[in-house]
């Protein structure tokens, strides 16, 4: 539901407010976010017995319409450190993952997920900042912090 008043005073000043279920956007997250390890994206994989640690760079391009997002999200890992003396290997350094996002955004806060359905981020922004947290709902999952700045 979004309403708009607009009220005239004597004066000649006009007063607007506007309700909606949820805040308005404070700006227009259109573009290129840009964020670069170990700032970029620092994640591990495993998280209940992590196996491996990481740090990523990240492209994330974003287009809003309203508080609806869509765009795509990029990870190329810059560096991995094993943990734990296992078999299982870490995601090799230069390894990249190129995915669709959807999502939305809420006065200063943004959520998105990507399109293998398992994975989102959830954070707020300022003008140019855009921090959070990224996770993954998988049975292994990967958790970890993300730092993007508008490019």
């Amino acid at each position: 539901m979004r309403c708009t008043r607009t009220l005239m005073l004597l004066l000649g000043v006009t007063f607007v407010t506007s309700c909606s279920d949820g805040l308005d956007p404070a700006r227009d997250l259109s573009g290129l976010w840009l964020g670069t390890g170990p700032n970029g994206m620092t994640y591990q994989d495993n998280v209940d017995n992590p196996n491996c640690v990481y740090e990523g760079d990240v492209r994330i391009t974003l287009i809003q319409d309203g508080t609806a997002l869509t765009g795509s999200f990029n990870l190329t890992v810059r560096e991995s450190t094993k943990l734990l003396q296992t078999s299982l290997p870490c995601v090799p350094v230069g390894a990249s993952s190129n995915q669709a996002l959807f999502g939305s955004v809420n006065g200063t806060t943004v959520e998105f997920g990507l399109t293998d359905l398992i994975t989102s981020f959830s954070g707020t922004f300022t003008s140019d900042i855009l921090t959070g947290t990224i996770s993954s709902s998988s049975s292994t999952g990967i958790r970890g912090t993300l730092r993007a700045v508008r490019d």
